[in-house]
């Protein structure tokens, strides 16, 4: 479905406005990535801290 509507959106445009909805799109997945990995640390660093207790660092 998100590709017809890019289809439709985009063909007018040409190639450069595909290259440029290409890019943003894997710079938005790789940012998406970075943030799950930057969470799943938190998420980690958190449970650590939990688990040493009060007053233990």
């Amino acid at each position: 479905m998100e590709i017809l509507f890019a289809l439709a959106v985009l063909l007018p445009f040409g190639l450069g406005a595909w290259a440029l909805a290409i890019t943003a799109y894997a710079r938005a997945r790789e940012a998406s990535r970075r943030v799950a990995a930057l969470e799943a640390r938190l998420a980690a660093l958190e449970r650590a801290a939990r688990d040493r207790g009060p007053g233990q660092g």
